[in-house]
């Protein structure tokens, strides 16, 4: 089941990744899709970091599943409210104090479902460290399936 969920869950980060980009590049200017694959990997490895500081006090291998289950819930919320306030954030890059926090913000949103994709990736690694090469297996899989959905 484990290499079920790596799967779909690379398949859905790449996913995310290619819509952030078109997205930034109709709603934003065409300069700032190059900003996405920064985010991602901003995203992805504070994830880790979280992981990495609180391994031993917030993630437990008995409770391994239900965190799983509730980093579900949260990605499926923030993926949601990341694309309705892209859609529907007036967005204009001028060089302000309020242009630069304007796009600090938009920056920081793009980011969330990234970090949790991060944390929910290093909680499989960390737990499931028995059978790695099938782990990471399935997350080449599903990075190589992507291609052909898009």
């Amino acid at each position: 089941m484990i290499y079920l969920v790596t799967f779909l869950l690379s398949l859905t980060m790449l996913l995310t990744e290619v819509l952030l980009s078109r997205l930034f590049s109709v709603v934003f200017w065409y300069h700032f899709t190059f900003l996405v694959v920064s985010l991602s990997l901003l995203g992805l490895s504070a994830g880790g970091i979280y992981v990495y500081l609180y391994s031993g006090k917030k993630f437990r291998k008995e409770k391994i599943y239900s965190q799983l289950a509730l980093l579900s819930g949260y990605l499926a919320i923030t993926l949601f409210i990341c694309l309705v306030i892209f859609c529907h954030f007036p967005f204009e890059l001028d060089f302000s104090i309020f242009g630069s926090l304007r796009t600090f913000i938009v920056c920081l949103i793009a980011a969330i479902p990234f970090f949790i994709f991060g944390v929910y990736f290093s909680l499989i690694f960390l737990h499931f460290s028995a059978s790695i090469n099938k782990i990471y297996f399935a997350n080449l899989a599903g990075s190589a399936v992507m291609p052909k959905a898009e």
